[in-house]
């Protein structure tokens, strides 16, 4: 069944910058969001409710989605390089893309940028699984993605390195909560 607006927002919204004196404004430690980490969600046909199949990126400020390509399917075998991720990506309805540009950080922090993203980017989908669960969702943590079919249909994506992926949907199993990665 499609995972509901209410869900997924329930999920996003613990990426949301929200103004807190003295603090970033995340959940999640994050050096005032200079990491640079960005939010990419494929949503899969007919699969979140109000959502039409694409690409979209999470915004933190207005906690919202921008649409970057709608009305598209991505190919699970395309995307997943190894076999054992394919059948939980097919029936995935959603699938989260932590990218960096690590242009963005450098002149800050210089060859550090990059790793500095990957800590980054770790909190946050350890913030997703411990969110996951509240709103009904499983998470799984997967590797051996290919990005390239995704970074193309970005605005810059020639700059974007992927940091880590999350497939999302409703558990088969009617259990909720992050599964064991893949």
């Amino acid at each position: 069944r499609p995972v509901t607006a209410d869900a997924l927002g329930h999920l996003l919204e613990s990426l949301r910058r929200a103004p807190v004196p003295g603090r970033s404004g995340f959940l999640y430690p994050s050096a005032g969001g200079l990491y640079s980490v960005q939010l990419h969600l494929y949503a899969s046909p007919g699969r979140v409710d109000g959502l039409d199949g694409g690409v979209y990126r999470y915004h933190p400020d207005a906690h919202d989605l921008i649409a970057h390509a709608t009305g598209i399917a991505l190919d699970p075998a395309a995307l997943h390089l190894g076999p054992v991720n394919r059948p939980t990506a097919t029936s995935a309805a959603f699938t989260l893309f932590l990218v960096t540009d690590p242009a963005d950080s450098a002149p800050l922090y210089g060859p550090d940028a990059e790793p500095l993203a990957l800590l980054n980017a770790g909190y946050m989908g350890q913030l997703l699984c411990e969110r996951a669960a509240g709103a009904d969702l499983g998470l799984c943590p997967v590797h051996g993605v290919d990005f390239d079919p995704v970074r193309w249909l970005l605005p810059e994506g020639e700059r974007l390195v992927l940091l880590h992926t999350l497939l999302g949907g409703i558990p088969a199993d009617g259990t909720n909560g992050t599964e064991e990665s893949a």
